[in-house]
């Protein structure tokens, strides 16, 4: 990401009252210049701040301090390690890195995947293993299923991809706004960042407006809350369940296809407008909105 975008997103995010901020890639490390400065700006605005790394980087204990100790304003550092990240990044600077993160009193997890080949609790179990359960003392490791984006599309059989878990109640991943290194702003974590075209969970380009006015359009965006508050589901209801019903019974579903099926056909866009326009359900987010401050 430019420096002055990269500035302007913390500054600007602060100034909205953002306290939580997760540097992600690609992978952070290999930009460490503007990863201090991310971590400099965030401790000075008082903002947590994640940071989601391979660990490549950690060839050993004097590297990882060094590293670790300039980057004061991270409080979490997020590992991604399974079997296919061992094939390319050797256990022990992941074992070497969790050691001195949590010497200098840093959060940590460890986040690998799992297929049906192997299951989460499988793949949990590897990744302890293989790390040492005294490693693994006081930090989390969990693990989420392969989703088929990126380099999983071309060298992972969709056969073998499971279901992913579904949450009931309103969908996490779009409290999670992303910006991407060219400006564009997604509303969610998820991903809405493959559904080609007009989104309504694309907000806008921080290279044409400015962070306040994406923050306001989406304030008024009540297709996004009800996916807070409720989850996708209820955008298909009312005349489309049978589309829902089709969806889970993929083997390859997550909440994220249904946000995707929704924006490549014109008919469910307009029953979605639809769905959000119920005054009910403006009321009762209204309602709920309000409750959080």
């Amino acid at each position: 990401m430019d420096y002055n975008l990269l500035m302007s997103v913390l500054i600007n995010a602060s100034r909205l009252g953002c306290r939580y901020i997760s540097l992600s890639g690609g992978e952070p490390f290999l930009v460490y210049d503007l990863l201090e400065i991310a971590s400099k700006t965030c401790d000075q605005r008082s903002m947590y701040c994640a940071v989601v790394t391979n660990g490549w980087w950690a060839k050993n204990k004097s590297v990882c301090v060094d590293k670790l100790s300039a980057l004061y304003g991270v409080s979490s550092i997020s590992i991604s390690w399974d079997p296919w990240h061992a094939e390319y990044v050797p256990v022990d600077r992941i074992r070497t890195l969790i050691t001195i993160a949590k010497k200098l009193k840093k959060n940590v997890d460890v986040s690998g995947c799992y297929t049906k080949e192997i299951n989460k609790e499988e793949s949990i179990n590897w990744m302890i293993d293989s790390l040492g359960r005294d490693v693994c003392e006081g930090i989390e490791v969990h693990a989420q299923p392969v989703v088929n984006r990126g380099a999983a599309i071309e060298n992972i059989l969709p056969e073998v991809l499971p279901k992913y878990e579904l949450w009931s109640g309103g969908c996490r991943a779009a409290s999670n706004p992303v910006v991407l290194p060219d400006g564009v702003v997604f509303a969610c974590c998820g991903a809405s960042q493959d559904i080609k075209g007009i989104s309504f969970l694309k907000l806008g380009n921080l290279t044409d407006e400015t962070l306040f006015d994406i923050h306001k359009r989406a304030d008024n965006n009540y297709a996004l809350h009800i996916l807070r508050y409720f989850g996708p589901e209820i955008l298909l209801t009312n005349g489309y369940e049978n589309i829902l019903t089709a969806l889970y019974n993929k083997d390859v579903f997550r909440n994220c296809n249904i946000c995707s099926t929704i924006c490549s056909d014109n008919l469910l866009i307009q029953h979605m407008k639809t769905i959000v326009s119920n005054q009910w359900l403006i009321q009762k987010i209204d309602s709920l909105r309000a409750n959080e401050f």
